[in-house]
């Protein structure tokens, strides 16, 4: 049998970190083992290296639930009944573009939590904006009423024929 002379171990972990996006991070150690004197002695340092890993990994597990921990769960069917109103200020059906007073600038609007929870998300996305269901949420307004308000309009989708 030949002499072993380096050992390799590495190990890896996939993280969704958005609807569609994943991170993958790999750890990889690798020792010099033509010194080491007995298979028990190969295997405690293979296990060595791999538990180094896994602890790593570890690390990285706490930090995807540190990142969940950030993404706020909202209710579609909660965000639906909002008062969203057409841009002719009529009562907007589910799922049709639409706008929503954003509660962080005005006083007397009783918003239902649902809508603090998507000011938060949208606060922390990519872009300010995002894709829950089948509409695309965003901070809307003009001038010097910039984000004061939310809006929604259906995200297009390609039919298979």
């Amino acid at each position: 049998m030949p002499k072993i002379v380096k050992l390799h171990v590495e190990k890896g972990k996939s993280m969704q970190i958005g609807e569609k996006e994943w991170r993958k991070t790999t750890y990889g150690l690798e020792a010099d083992v033509s010194d080491v004197p007995s298979p028990d002695e190969l295997e405690k340092l293979r296990l060595d290296l791999s538990f180094q890993i896994d602890d790593w990994l570890g690390q990285e597990k706490q930090l995807e639930d540190v990142v969940r921990s950030d993404i706020p769960e909202i209710d579609l069917a909660e965000l639906d009944a909002c008062p969203w109103q057409t841009y002719k200020k009529q009562p907007a059906k589910p799922g049709h573009v639409a706008w929503i007073k954003n509660p962080t600038h005005f006083e007397h609007f009783d918003a239902p939590p649902v809508l603090w929870e998507l000011v938060k998300a949208l606060e922390g996305a990519k872009d300010r904006t995002l894709v829950l269901g089948a509409c695309e949420y965003s901070f809307s307004g003009k001038n010097d009423l910039q984000d004061h308000f939310l809006s929604r309009k259906p995200v297009k989708t390609e039919s298979a024929t």
